[in-house]
């Protein structure tokens, strides 16, 4: 017989606290997503859990509360944390071989695979050449790019986008 550990309830004190942290996140989420479409960019907002992020000693781990994403129709998902705002876009395979990571300097960002999300391509430091021979040497057919910001870039993101859409990156 199967053992199930029993979820203690939480006080009211905590809940309350919970729900403001999550109210902050929820009206942020709306006045990006009106932004963006206020910009002609296509918006859907879902609540979704199950993220990773990379731990202190660079070991993943996962989160298992949910959080907002607005879908940017065609082009990414953009992921609203308590700590930061991430936008995540796919290349092709072939476009992830040729495209030149070096125009994204500018960002703090990942490659990694679609299959093998755990499975990193690129991490700063690395160059195009070190990114290309890893693709290739993978079985991926698409390629994820990660993007983080600080919560407040709300013109940074929409500079990156504006790059994401003229180059072929689509979700």
């Amino acid at each position: 017989m199967m053992e199930t550990k029993q979820v203690l309830a939480p006080s009211k004190e905590l809940l309350s606290d919970v729900n403001g942290i999550y109210e902050g996140l929820d009206k942020a989420c709306a006045r990006l997503s009106q932004a963006l479409t206020h910009k002609g960019f296509s918006c859907k907002i879902g609540w979704f859990n199950g993220h990773f992020h990379r731990g202190e000693s660079g070991e993943w781990k996962k989160e298992f509360y949910p959080i907002p994403v607005i879908g940017v129709a065609g082009l990414c998902d953009i992921e609203l944390s308590f700590d930061k705002t991430s936008v995540t876009a796919k290349l092709t395979r072939e476009d992830a071989l040729t495209y030149s990571y070096s125009r994204l300097s500018a960002y703090r960002f990942e490659v990694y695979g679609v299959e093998d999300f755990l499975k990193d391509f690129y991490c700063e430091g690395r160059t195009d050449e070190d990114i290309a021979k890893e693709i290739e040497e993978s079985n991926e057919k698409e390629i994820f790019l990660s993007f983080d910001f600080p919560t407040d870039a709300e013109q940074e993101l929409f500079t990156l986008l504006t790059h994401l859409k003229e180059n072929g990156f689509y979700y």
